[in-house]
């Protein structure tokens, strides 16, 4: 064999053992579950009426992600909670998860603050400071919801 075929086997085999490796991490990434790293699961508006897009979850479905983080024996943190750890360099507690919520939704209000008080659960809502106090023009499907 010569050295022209010996080197582009030798580059080809371990081009594929390098893609291989990056896939079976990427994959390993995906399934397993996130130990003691700070998973953050983030939500905009929980719809009542079973409406589900890019931004807003249907009730039921949001359910059953508090349900999965409680039987599975998740702790919600704020995160300022999950600051004042970084601060005085404390490793989380196992299954750390922080919700956040996004834009101010007036359902984060009506659906999910008794729903967290009911699972004991905590979530971070971020408001859209310009917006406070007024009517907020999202897109039709939104309105009912607000």
């Amino acid at each position: 064999m010569s050295l022209t075929i010996i080197f582009i086997l030798s580059f080809v085999i371990a081009f594929l053992a390098v893609a291989i490796g990056a896939y079976l991490d990427y994959q390993l990434r995906i399934f397993t579950p996130a130990g003691n790293k700070l998973l953050v699961l983030e939500y905009h508006s929980i719809s009542t009426n079973g409406f589900e897009d890019q931004i807003t979850i249907p009730k039921e479905k949001f359910i059953a992600h508090l349900d999965y983080l409680r039987d599975r024996g998740y702790t919600t943190m704020w995160l300022s909670q999950i600051d004042e750890f970084q601060t005085q360099k404390k490793p989380l507690p196992a299954k750390t998860v922080v919700l956040t919520f996004d834009d101010g939704y007036k359902n984060n209000y009506t659906e999910l603050f008794p729903l967290l008080k009911h699972y004991d659960m905590k979530a971070t809502c971020f408001m859209v400071l310009g917006r406070i106090g007024q009517n907020i023009d999202w897109p039709g499907q939104y309105v009912n919801d607000t």
